[in-house]
């Protein structure tokens, strides 16, 4: 019998002070669940969760925290998750979750601004248009704060003074599809948040857009956080075509949907879906899309006394690793040496557990007792194990 301890693929994350403090403290607000657990739930539930099936993510909110992405996965993958690190020290900064009491007063505050741009006359034959999915919920909204009757609130794209809806709009690109689409002369444009550089913008490049009104600013925190950020700024811009304006602004959590945002994954050459961020007790777009990734909870347990901080146990169907959060090649137990450290883990009886062991696999109990020694030496030779 022999009970060989394999190498562990894991990307291990600490949670410390130069990674996600600020970020955690905004997702602890308002919560009995911890911020590490409200993080990793959201991350599992996103898309680029998806391309990583075999892989299961682990998180301890105890000190010292950390998450833990345990299991195969491609180039491709292991791109995505290289990226995670940064975009959760920027979204300390980044993240602005709105909840339904701010909605209503941005509503209130966009109605008044509208009113202050535009006559009753203008008003009373407007037409309300919003933008799938997160715009049609605000012009719904927006209509009862303008006395806009039902009629005349639409997704469709009508003639006349239309004002074209939305929750927000960063860079512009799903806004200029809409204002393509839209027939009438006269276009206003209408957001719960958006930067005022691209509504600036938006007006200066559409003649026909005659007002963009905003309940709210997003900041642009670009310039704190990038040395080069007008080679950032370039270089996305070239990506994705079709902007009015690029920036790093506030990523934006509605009750109803998740920052848009996207990453570069260079394994692929594409931009493709970044992270989800947004807890999902706030995000009703999280509530309804089932999670990609089984996520384990590693909580101090007395029954892994013989466990040192540095290792995190993580189960997966056909074994058990054994990651290193300091960034050690980890172990993967499976077969008999996964049967091996369950039965030992509980009590340290190493007489126990080869008897056990020995007894279920027909083996001699020295046989599987000299496995289990060289098993826990191993262990222990990549300090995934205390002594004694």
């Amino acid at each position: 019998m022999s009970v060989p301890v394999e190498g562990a693929y894991g990307h291990v994350m600490p949670l410390g002070d130069d990674v996600a403090p600020a970020l955690l403290a905004k997702l602890a607000h308002d919560s009995t669940q911890p911020a590490a657990v409200r993080l990793a739930h959201s991350l599992a539930a996103s898309p680029p969760a998806a391309t990583m099936p075999d892989v299961v993510l682990a998180v301890r909110h105890t000190a010292p925290a950390v998450l833990a992405f345990s299991g195969a996965a491609d180039t491709a993958a292991r791109a995505r998750l290289a990226e995670l690190p940064s975009l959760l020290s920027e979204a300390g900064d980044r993240l602005r979750l709105v909840d339904w009491e701010q909605v209503e007063d941005l509503v209130v505050r966009l109605g008044q601004r509208i009113r202050d741009q535009f006559d009753d006359e203008d008003l009373a034959d407007a037409t309300l248009v919003g933008a799938p999915r997160g715009g049609s919920i605000v012009a719904g909204l927006l209509a009862y704060a303008l006395d806009v009757p039902r009629e005349r609130v639409t997704s469709g794209a009508p003639g006349g003074l239309s004002v074209l809806v939305d929750d927000a709009s960063i860079s512009g690109v799903r806004l200029r599809e809409l204002i393509r689409d839209t027939p009438s002369d006269r276009i206003a444009v209408a957001t719960l948040l958006s930067p005022p550089e691209l509504r600036d913008a938006v007006v200066s490049c559409e003649p026909r857009v005659i007002a963009f009104s905003s309940g709210g600013d997003l900041h642009d925190h670009g310039p704190s956080l990038l040395d080069d950020y007008d080679g950032w700024r370039e270089t996305w811009t070239a990506r994705v075509p079709g902007r009015y304006y690029t920036g790093l602004v506030d990523l934006v959590a509605f009750p109803w949907s998740e920052p848009d945002l996207r990453m570069w994954n260079p394994v692929t050459a594409t931009v493709e879906p970044n992270w989800w961020l947004a807890p999902v007790d706030r995000c009703l777009a999280h509530r309804v899309s089932p999670p990609h990734l089984q996520v384990q909870i590693v909580e101090e347990n007395p029954a892994y006394p013989w466990l040192p901080e540095r290792a995190l146990p993580v189960e997966h169907a056909d074994a058990t690793a054994l990651l290193d959060i300091h960034g050690g090649p980890g172990a993967r137990l499976a077969g008999v040496a996964r049967e091996l450290w369950s039965v030992w883990v509980h009590d340290a009886d190493r007489q126990r557990a080869a008897s056990e062991v020995a007894a279920a696999y027909e083996q001699p109990v020295r046989r599987v007792r000299a496995d289990l020694d060289r098993m826990l030496a191993d262990l222990r030779a990549r300090e995934l194990l205390r002594d004694g």
